[in-house]
């Protein structure tokens, strides 16, 4: 049986059954009333170490990326999933070359906080937030470069509601984040906001106490 486990793998080009999307098939599932479950086990490590972004960042098609850039992705999906995050690894992404997105584990609705886009000329990293005039002190009181994504003219709102555009089931517009920040409002798009771009690994911690700040 473990030969035509081994042979199904080859097959498909793949070094372990834990890269499949059928795993665990039927045929481990039979395989593993024989050797007790070990054969499951191990491939489904070799499948979370698969997803691991420090490992899928060594293949040369990111080669692209800058070290310190890769280091920052590597830090900041460690510190996430340390505290209670799950990542869906780095896949292909329309309009982009890739992403990675990251949601709070056992959420029976999924919401992603967090995504690392990948495109020509590096990463970029977008955040998502509600109830921004909740947290405008910390906002205020946060360095320039955690500041300005609320703050600048991208994804200023073009009030494309007023023509029907973005419209949601309680006539108002769903992509609207409308906050003032030192006293000022800022009407953004939610569709078009809130892309961080300093990548030093320093400023890790501070980007977790932006986003703990806003999903605790």
């Amino acid at each position: 049986m473990l030969k035509s486990i081994k042979k199904c793998c080859e097959k498909r080009g793949f070094e372990h059954c834990g890269e499949c999307v059928a795993f665990s098939c039927k045929k481990i599932r039979d395989y593993s009333l024989i050797d007790g479950g070990k054969f499951i086990a191990e491939h489904a490590e070799l499948r979370e170490a698969g997803k691991r972004v420090d490992n899928l960042l060594t293949d040369r098609k990111y080669n692209y990326i800058s070290q310190d850039q890769r280091n920052f992705v590597v830090a900041l999906d460690k510190t996430l999933i340390d505290i209670g995050y799950e990542s869906s690894g780095i896949v292909p992404y329309v309009g982009w070359k890739y992403k990675i997105e990251y949601s709070k584990s056992g959420l029976k609705n999924k919401r992603f906080d967090a995504r690392f886009y990948f495109y020509d000329k590096g990463i970029i990293l977008r955040l998502y937030f509600n109830d921004i005039d909740r947290h405008s002190k910390f906002i205020e009181n946060a360095p320039d470069f955690i500041k300005e994504p609320f703050i600048n003219e991208r994804g200023k709102c073009n009030h494309c509601d007023k023509s029907g555009g973005g419209i949601g089931k309680k006539g108002k517009c769903t992509f609207k984040k409308t906050y003032s920040i030192d006293g000022v409002e800022y009407s953004k798009c939610a569709g078009e906001n809130f892309y961080f771009e300093n990548f030093d690994i320093s400023n890790v911690p501070k980007y977790m106490e932006l986003i703990t700040s806003f999903y605790g």
